[in-house]
């Protein structure tokens, strides 16, 4: 499903109080879909960075679906308050 989306950003993935399983962290996932060649997630340290990271990336009538556990109800929620505008086709051309 991962591999089906038009971008996908990453936030680190944290243990749930077990112990970490090697291989099963966001660097290694973002590899692995990265390798399937049909997406370049990207991958966000900084959940503060977000909006700013997502704001060039959208476009008219996306859907940003938020997907996780923890704080992630908190990102969606600070998501829907700032209504981001996407990119007109003018600020795309012109960078």
């Amino acid at each position: 499903m991962l591999t089906q989306v038009d971008a996908l950003l990453m936030l680190d993935v944290y243990p749930a109080g077990e112990t970490p399983i090697p291989g099963a962290d966001s660097r290694s996932l973002c590899r692995t879909i990265r390798n399937r060649g049909k997406i370049d997630p990207i991958l966000v340290s900084d959940p503060a960075q977000i909006a700013t990271i997502l704001a060039p990336v959208l476009t008219g009538n996306d859907l940003i679906l938020v997907q996780g556990a923890g704080n992630v109800g908190k990102i969606a929620r600070y998501l829907s308050e700032i209504k981001l505008k996407p990119q007109t086709q003018e600020e795309e051309q012109h960078g």
